[in-house]
């Protein structure tokens, strides 16, 4: 399974306090490493496979589409804004909904 490397440096030194734990009890340790392992799997990054066609988007988050209305955005104008809600089962990564680039216009 691969991790978001954003989250390595927090898994490490859970880890690494777990391991120096062992040596003053091994409650505090086991605790520590159950923490460390609830970190790993927020932080995992499945492979997803799309089957990408022109005229369709998918979703850039795991969640449940809970907003989908036309906002005045103070960078880019008239825009529709999608609200995504991700609870904490869903994938906490997001990824490009279609091979595009996306640009801001400076006023």
């Amino acid at each position: 399974m691969k991790i978001v490397k954003d989250g390595l440096p927090t898994i490490i030194f859970l880890l690494l306090c777990a391991g120096a734990f062992l040596y003053i009890s091994i409650i505090p340790a086991a605790i520590i490493f159950v923490i460390a392992l609830i970190v790993i799997w927020f932080f995992r990054d499945p492979e997803r496979k799309a089957d990408y066609k022109d005229g369709y988007f998918f979703s850039p988050a795991d969640g449940k589409v809970v907003e989908i209305s036309q906002v005045n955005h103070e960078f880019t104008g008239q825009a529709i804004k999608i609200g995504i809600f991700m609870n904490i089962f869903s994938v906490h990564v997001n990824r490009a909904p279609k091979s595009c680039c996306v640009r801001s216009q400076s006023q």
